[in-house]
């Protein structure tokens, strides 16, 4: 475990990294020579500079046109990537069900919507850009009046145990 005094040291050194990662990305060597000013930099950031977003799958509103719109404005924006995090009446109880959904067959972890981010990930593709797909249904899995005290949120653990290792 990191004492206070070792997280400062170590968070200290976290803007050289940047730094370094920033120059390196602009060719390494004399910054004067061969990188661009630092507006040019900001106007045009590097690809390993492109932000990254939440992209929110409402319920059961998902169609194919909707995926491509969303990604090519996301391309058009200079965005890197997005992590689909699907906000999914599929549990129950939900208190948000979508009514009058153009796609009602669209719950999230169902072969239809397996058929959407598939769909997602080839135009994704096409476009350049890169998906990550949230662990669960969203917000709903986190808690409620369903989720039992043995059910709750818990954490990981770990213990160190050093040992000598006898020569030989």
């Amino acid at each position: 475990m990191l004492t206070r005094r070792q997280f400062c040291v170590l968070l200290s050194g976290t803007p050289l990294c940047f730094s370094r990662a920033a120059h390196s990305s602009w060719g390494g060597g004399d910054r004067s020579q061969s990188s661009p000013d630092l507006e040019t930099a900001f106007k045009s950031p590097p690809e390993s500079a492109r932000p990254y977003v939440l992209w929110m799958w409402m319920g059961t509103n998902v169609s194919e046109a909707g995926i491509t719109c969303d990604l090519e404005a996301m391309e058009a924006a200079g965005i890197g990537g997005a992590t689909i995090f699907s906000l999914a009446d599929m549990l129950t109880p939900w208190s948000g069900v979508i009514q009058k959904s153009p796609t009602p067959d669209i719950v999230a972890f169902t072969e239809p919507w397996w058929a959407k981010v598939r769909y997602a990930c080839v135009e994704a593709k096409r476009l350049g850009l890169e998906l990550i797909l949230h662990n669960c249904a969203g917000y709903e899995s986190s808690g409620g009046t369903w989720i039992t005290p043995e059910m709750c949120a818990s954490s990981e653990g770990w213990h160190e145990q050093w040992v000598q290792v006898p020569p030989g």
